[in-house]
């Protein structure tokens, strides 16, 4: 049960209710509202919802989109005059600066699905899935939890239903084949709304819009070895199955038909087999995909994968403002300038894997942690992709948790931390690890049992890896480690 301004509260929906009357509140006193969020696709699509239900509601309120929420994000927010703050996918690890700098003075709004500290306060109305019983990096994310405030802020907004698919898609949390729990409800809504069709299908970048072989070229999640990033090797590989040829050269994934799909996909999981990938991992390639139906037919936004990968590389590569101006639901340039975001995102991204390909030697072994240092090498705001990316590629050892540092501008340096669900149910928490290692050595960290972030000072690298070792062979006791 978790209160709010002091009031229990028994279910997540009485929950969203009560955040939704304090956001209200504030609605009818024509106060400004600052809503703070994450960059990436979820971040960035929870922000979009409690945008345009705000809008429609005729609220004043002003943005601010952010890579991490600091210690010093938050003081700067604390010397505002806004009397209400709303922390979107963000917010529930960091609540005990937030308690110590902006409650004294404003109220504070938090609808996060990361794993949270258990502060209360009579300023503070708090919605998170782990309160409930439902698992935030599995069964609900950020969006999800925006949508749940948006639509008892009023039912008309279940229309963003698609967008909350989006950020649960562009948040990996489809990765089971299908969306869990609350994203599941989530969906239910969104196709009684006729806002998003759900389907089987091959979980590719661009099945509406792109050549077969761009859109194979461009899969990065899940890395599939001798595929991803090599269009040539692309059309070789679909010249070979007959599925490209002379006469049939920009075929998309929606123009095959079943057999071809179907010869398609058993190659493809060879493939990934062949290449090291866990039978699981291949056989992941398949899963429910999300039609957008209120997105036009040949637009990159019409696929939920697509739409969510646009988004993560503007909030990505500095351009935040374009991903949420297209959640928002502006259709012009800023998609154009978007394609053209991504198309630089593949490219540093493929710089970046590369350099953890080359250097073999930069990956360090512990007893229960993996880890490297991606230094200048790799751009901060790509390490927990690149991670991701290495660990499904069989370049990093999927046994252990990996741990990936790089350097960030403000002489800090970003860590990421990535593991698999096997290590999980056996024990393993990134967020608890994370957390308590950058608290220790003077920085901030959080996030899911399975992915987890953190800001350090730079020269703390040696400690803090120190530290999260012990923290994972604790967790970790009594099962081994490979």
């Amino acid at each position: 049960m978790k209160f709010v301004g002091g009031t229990p509260l028994a279910t997540i929906q009485t929950c969203a209710q009560a955040v939704a009357k304090v956001i209200k509140d504030f609605i009818i006193k024509g106060s400004p509202i600052r809503i703070i969020s994450h960059y990436d696709a979820d971040g960035l699509t929870s922000a979009g919802i409690l945008g345009k239900a705000l809008m429609r509601a005729g609220a004043r309120f002003h943005f601010s989109i952010v890579e991490q929420l600091e210690k010093e994000h938050i003081e700067s927010f604390a010397h505002g005059k806004y009397e209400l703050f709303v922390f979107t996918d963000l917010g529930s690890g960091q609540l005990d600066i937030i308690q110590e700098k902006i409650l004294p003075k404003a109220n504070v709004v938090v609808i996060d699905h990361h794993r949270p500290l258990d502060i209360n306060h009579e300023r503070l109305a708090h919605i998170n899935p782990h309160f409930f019983g439902f698992d935030g990096s599995k069964e609900a994310s950020g969006s999800s939890m925006s949508y749940l405030c948006a639509t008892a802020l009023d039912s008309a907004n279940k229309d963003l239903a698609d967008l909350a698919i989006v950020g649960a898609v562009g948040d990996r949390q489809d990765s089971s084949g299908a969306l869990l729990g609350l994203n599941a409800q989530v969906l239910k809504e969104g196709e009684e709304a006729n806002a998003v069709k759900a389907e089987k299908d091959l979980r590719l970048f661009g099945r509406h819009t792109h050549p077969l072989h761009l859109a194979l070229s461009y899969t990065i999640e899940p890395y599939i070895p001798e595929i991803t990033g090599n269009e040539s090797k692309c059309v070789q590989f679909l010249t070979d199955l007959k599925i490209l040829s002379a006469d049939k050269w920009n075929r998309r994934l929606i123009d095959l038909n079943q057999e071809e799909k179907q010869r398609l996909i058993t190659s493809l999981i060879l493939k990934m087999i062949e290449g090291g990938s866990p039978s699981e991992l291949a056989e992941g390639i398949i899963g429910e995909v999300y039609t957008l139906l209120k997105e036009e037919e040949n637009s990159e936004l019409r696929d939920a994968k697509s739409f969510a990968t646009l988004l993560n590389a503007c909030g990505r590569n500095h351009s935040p403002s374009v991903g949420l101006a297209i959640c928002l639901g502006d259709r012009t340039d800023v998609v154009v300038e978007a394609k053209k975001t991504l198309k630089n995102h593949r490219m540093r991204l493929s710089k970046s894997l590369n350099w953890v390909y080359q250097n073999s030697e930069a990956i360090h072994k512990l007893q229960y942690v993996q880890y490297f240092h991606g230094e200048n090498h790799i751009e901060e705001n790509l390490v927990g992709t690149v991670t991701s990316m290495a660990m499904s590629s069989k370049i990093l050892n999927s046994y252990k948790p990996v741990v990936a540092f790089a350097f960030r501008e403000d002489k800090k340096v970003k860590v990421s931390a990535r593991a698999t669900r096997k290590l999980v149910e056996k024990g393993l928490n990134l967020a608890e690890a994370l957390h308590s290692a950058a608290h220790a050595v003077g920085g901030i960290g959080g996030g899911h049992d399975v992915a987890a972030g953190a800001t350090i000072p730079i020269g703390s690298e040696n400690q803090f890896i120190k530290l999260v070792e012990e923290s994972i062979k604790n967790q970790m006791s009594g099962h081994g480690s490979s």
